[in-house]
């Protein structure tokens, strides 16, 4: 009797640093289709920041590509490429799906090179950033990531977005066609903070504050993330803070690590905030820690739509956020939270004051708030990209160099 092969899928992510796209490709290696076979390429870890790797020793399902680096390394790229394209030919996958900016890059081209139809997903696109940079290599910059996007798009046969604000974002900058885009949110076992919210104070035990109000956000420490202004924020509101609730000193938690953390400790000080912030690093078990917030705070210059955000709202704690990317799609302001302009340190400190003071009102907008996260459960997620791959394994595949106009045409054979 013949057996029946199951579908492979083998998705790509440049490195395992501990973030959102690396989190949604290791969810969704467990497919909500048993005939569905999912494996995750993924480069080293080339910058000293957590990583997954120590939670996927021994799971076969994950294979390094020592070649591919998030660092750019001009005279290394075509050597990654080689090796990425080498380790698809060996699992010989149906469908090919990529996650991050240079595994986007280099595992397009190398899908296309074999003739497997491919998936990409944009985890906020590369091109976003604050946009008012005067500074022409900013700009030129710019213009080139959208050009190589709208180039990849040509050759890609799903462009997967995590909001809708990405879906516009790119239709407006001429990248990919409306139908190539599909809205798939970033998976997250709900249950996690979910059940953690029961116990609030065992949380709190946990993160080591004291009894005043807790601000806490989870992050990775960089640029786009602009703590700074948290922080400048959280120095202007913590008399307001202490005032609101006396029993003991307010207190601001950073869970994550990334390249800012000495420039942010260095700023803490300047402010006269170290006894009053503490900075846990990155932690395996953030999701269960925001349970203990009192309020969750993004402070985010751009986004998709961070997962942490989701964790926070499912463990039923009230956020203040920048209004960035996706943020606005589950944070409705002034009903299910409070969003302020990005850069804006004033309009943050008032809002953790507001919510604060009327805690009443912050608890009843983060109970709507846990009515709108159905979509980002886990298991919607692998549900959607079995659908997405088991759609697109029947897909013509373009081949690499063709132009957009050419996407009806055929693709090469599936390379054995």
């Amino acid at each position: 009797m013949r057996m029946r092969r199951r579908l492979r899928v083998a998705q790509i992510v440049t490195t395992l640093a501990r973030g959102g796209a690396q989190a949604t490709a290791l969810a969704a290696l467990d497919s909500a289709d048993p005939d569905i076979e999912v494996v995750l390429l993924a480069g080293a870890d080339d910058t000293g920041e957590s990583s997954f790797w120590d939670d996927c020793v021994g799971d076969s399902r994950v294979v390094p590509v020592p070649e591919l680096h998030r660092s750019m390394r001009p005279d290394a790229e075509h050597r990654a490429l080689a090796a990425v394209t080498a380790a698809l030919r060996a699992l010989r996958p149906d469908v090919v799906h990529t996650h991050s900016s240079k595994a986007g890059v280099l595992g397009r081209v190398a899908a296309n090179r074999l003739g497997v139809p491919v998936a990409h997903t944009v985890h906020g696109w590369s091109m976003a950033g604050p946009t008012s940079s005067r500074s022409m290599l900013v700009r030129a910059r710019r213009r080139g990531v959208v050009a190589l996007e709208q180039a990849l798009a040509a050759r890609t046969d799903a462009i997967v977005v995590v909001t809708e604000a990405d879906r516009s974002a790119g239709l407006a900058a001429g990248i990919g066609q409306p139908d190539q885009y599909h809205v798939i949110r970033s998976g997250i076992d709900l249950s996690v903070p979910t059940r953690a919210a029961d116990d609030p104070h065992a949380q709190r035990a946990q993160l080591g504050v004291g009894p005043g109000f807790l601000v806490g956000t989870v992050a990775r420490l960089s640029p786009q993330k602009d703590l700074g202004t948290l922080l400048t924020g959280f120095a202007r509101a913590r008399r307001d803070l202490e005032r609101i609730a006396p029993d003991g000193p307010p207190s601001l938690v950073i869970i994550g690590g990334g390249p800012d953390h000495d420039a942010l400790r260095t700023r803490t000080s300047a402010l006269g905030l170290d006894e009053y912030v503490r900075f846990l690093g990155p932690r395996a078990d953030a999701a269960a820690l925001v349970a203990g917030f009192d309020l969750f705070a993004l402070s985010s210059r751009w986004e998709g739509l961070p997962r942490s955000i989701v964790e926070a709202v499912a463990a039923g704690v009230p956020v203040v956020a920048t209004d960035v990317g996706g943020v606005s799609e589950l944070i409705d302001h002034g009903r299910t939270g409070r969003l302020v302009a990005a850069g804006d340190a004033d309009a943050i400190a008032n809002a953790l004051v507001d919510a604060a003071a009327a805690s009443g009102q912050s608890v009843a907008m983060a109970r709507r708030a846990r009515h709108d996260i159905d979509a980002f459960a886990v298991d919607r997620m692998r549900t959607d990209l079995a659908e997405l791959w088991r759609s697109l394994a029947g897909a013509e595949v373009i081949p690499i160099g063709a132009a957009v106009a050419a996407r009806s045409g055929p693709r090469p054979p599936h390379a054995s």
